[in-house]
């Protein structure tokens, strides 16, 4: 991935799911609201300087108005897919962390925390915007795995 594309997505992407469509080549694939949070799924697609398609998947979190998000280049993507599926595995009563990712590429490189409990929580801290947690319920997790299959299918599609 170009590093001017990767730079420019945080912005685009915010804005996009600030308005919950797609914008500028990106699609939401899923939405996950709880009380008075939400989990987003996303890809984005835009075409470099050299005519190349480049594909970004991308996980947001929100409470209110205030929104981070994540972006992961395809070969990066299995670093999210590890991690759901650890915390799917691995949830319970007390919430306990699973593992991590930093965003790549970018100047302001958000990091996600992943933790199981009684449902994923999903924690993204960016040194720009700080951090923001979001619970997936367990009701939700059907459908998170059918976003997180929808976006892989996108990323590694020809």
């Amino acid at each position: 991935m170009s590093w001017p594309l990767k730079l420019t997505v945080p912005i685009a992407v915010s804005l996009a799911l600030l308005a919950g469509q797609a914008h500028a080549g990106m699609n939401v694939v899923g939405k996950f609201k709880s009380q008075d949070s939400e989990v987003d799924v996303a890809v984005y697609s835009a075409t470099d300087s050299k005519g190349l398609e480049q594909r970004l998947g991308l996980l947001g979190v929100a409470i209110a108005s205030k929104r981070n998000t994540i972006a992961f280049a395809p070969a990066e993507w299995i670093s999210l897919i590890t991690l759901w599926r650890q915390a799917k595995a691995a949830q319970g009563p007390v919430w306990r962390n699973i593992g991590g990712f930093t965003e790549t590429g970018t100047s302001d490189a958000p990091h996600l925390t992943v933790s199981a409990g009684p449902g994923v929580r999903f924690s993204i801290e960016s040194p720009a915007r700080g951090a923001i947690s979001a619970d997936l319920s367990n009701a939700d997790i059907s459908r998170f795995d059918a976003a997180l299959t929808q976006a892989t299918q996108f990323l590694v599609a020809p």
